[in-house]
């Protein structure tokens, strides 16, 4: 397929068709499910092709099998459109008796499983696809591997090309397939139009309940504020009411969460423990994350810069003099925030900080005469 940039799913997936029957790629929209199938099917079947969609869900009804016909691997498509047709490629495996036979792509959980009976044990696996990384999509030459972080430790040597004002952008754009290779500015609106559609349409089809969007986006950038840490539903409910009128108990949170997961927008980071005989993790509870950076950017709503602004990255070791003479955003941490807020007093400027970033107990403050001098050591402020 003309610019189809090679997946680590890729090989993935050729050793998973030869040990099961059948594969399932699960993930996001629009992160390469299909277009990866579509390498190495020998035929396909598109659920959702708009001229024949009605008919291919009448025909998983009436007879499903003959949805199944033709050369292997046969890739069926948004395959969650018709759930009876697990259960038909569950039979034609165990029938068939050969390897290799099906993959089936989908980007959301059927909303009704109850027509599905089995399993499909022995007979399925499964292939979790994400957004692009940096080394997928280019950005990153993959010198150090992981694997070399722990084979190897003495021999690692690479060189990241990106400055940090690149990595910024790269976080905002996403490694979203299409974005890749678009002018900046264009990139960074596929982030958004992704976010807009999960907001009106997505979390809705997922389980048929229409979803106020306001609500949605209210969900959705508290998630982005508490990203990367472990904070209850309960604290996700009482930061939205905190910062909107409209009541939001732990409930619904849970309820517009476990949506957003059927369409794999969040992927929470399961608890670990190093130790593998301990009957107790570490961490005991999951950490939060979005399936991709760019998604909890676009939720915000805040670009820290615009147009060819610059952004300065400044540690503590400057004083708030010579941090605040440079031009553009100035991103400051650990500095010495008594005389620092007192420059931006006389200075007349705009600043917003998070206090304890990161932490459970983590405070926005989105107005500079709202920032307390005596905030926490783990504090960002931003000064526009």
């Amino acid at each position: 397929m003309k610019g189809y940039r090679k997946r680590i799913a890729d090989e993935i997936l050729k050793r998973k068709l030869e040990g099961k029957g059948a594969v399932l790629i699960e993930g996001p929209k629009w992160c390469g499910k299909t277009t990866t199938a579509e390498q190495i099917a020998k035929s396909i079947l598109y659920m959702d092709d708009p001229e024949t969609k009605e008919q291919n869900i009448t025909m998983s009804e009436l007879s499903p099998k003959r949805l199944l016909r033709g050369e292997t691997p046969r890739l069926i498509d948004e395959w969650q459109l018709a759930p009876k047709l697990w259960d038909a490629i569950r039979f034609e495996v165990d029938h068939r008796g050969e390897l290799g036979q099906f993959v089936l792509t989908g980007s959301a959980v059927p909303p009704d499983t109850k027509e599905i009976t089995h399993s499909g044990t022995g007979r399925f696996t499964w292939l979790t696809m994400r957004p692009m990384s940096l080394f997928e999509s280019g950005e990153s030459t993959g010198e150090v591997s992981l694997n070399a972080l722990f084979s190897q430790p003495e021999e690692l040597d690479g060189e990241s090309r990106l400055d940090i004002d690149r990595l910024a952008f790269l976080v905002c754009r996403g490694g979203w397939p299409q974005a890749v290779g678009m002018r900046d500015e264009i990139a960074l609106d596929q982030a958004i139009d992704y976010y807009d559609a999960v907001v009106h349409a997505d979390i809705n089809r997922v389980d048929n309940v229409k979803k106020d969007p306001e609500r949605v986006k209210r969900l959705m950038r508290s998630y982005a504020r508490n990203q990367g840490s472990q904070v209850p539903n309960t604290v996700i409910a009482q930061d939205i009411a905190a910062n909107n009128e409209a009541a939001f108990d732990a409930e619904t949170v849970a309820a517009y969460l476990n949506a957003l997961r059927k369409i794999f927008v969040v992927e929470d980071m399961p608890a670990w423990n190093p130790n593998l005989r301990s009957k107790t993790a570490i961490r005991s509870s999951n950490t939060r994350y979005y399936v991709d950076p760019s998604i909890a950017a676009a939720a915000l709503g805040i670009s820290l810069c615009e147009n060819d602004q610059q952004l300065h990255i400044i540690p503590g070791t400057y004083t708030p003099t010579q941090a605040l003479r440079l031009p553009g955003v100035k991103v400051m941490m650990k500095n010495n925030l008594p005389a620092t807020l007192e420059a931006l007093r006389q200075m007349g400027a705009s600043a917003a900080m998070v206090e304890n970033c990161g932490m459970e107990n983590e405070k926005i403050y989105r107005k500079l005469e709202d920032i307390p001098e005596n905030a926490g050591y783990f504090s960002l402020l931003i000064v526009k």
